[in-house]
């Protein structure tokens, strides 16, 4: 189980949709698959599209509502969310050493 956690942490733009359903549920499905950039555009909301969302959804950590084009936390999100607050906690500290520079 942990392999899979941290399989699925090692993507950045899997990692960084599950960060972003820690600190908001729900996501706005557009938002999460374009990384933020304009929706529809680029490989990388092809490959979120196509590759990353649905391997997030068949592991339970995410439900993606296309009608609604949301993306909210899965049956199984709670299991990842230890590993996801240590990364949160990571990304924090890094952020206080850059305002401090």
């Amino acid at each position: 189980m942990l392999d899979d956690q941290l399989s699925v942490l090692s993507n950045v733009h899997r990692r960084r949709t599950l960060l972003a359903l820690l600190e908001e549920n729900p996501q706005d499905d557009r938002t999460v698959a374009s990384g933020g950039s304009d929706p529809g555009e680029g490989q990388q909301t092809i490959a979120m599209e196509h590759v990353h969302l649905p391997q997030l959804e068949d592991q339970g950590y995410i439900n993606r509502n296309r009608e609604e084009n949301s993306v909210t936390k899965g049956a199984q999100f709670d299991e990842i969310k230890p590993l996801l607050a240590i990364l949160k906690g990571i990304e924090d500290e890094k952020s206080e050493v850059r305002s401090l520079d």
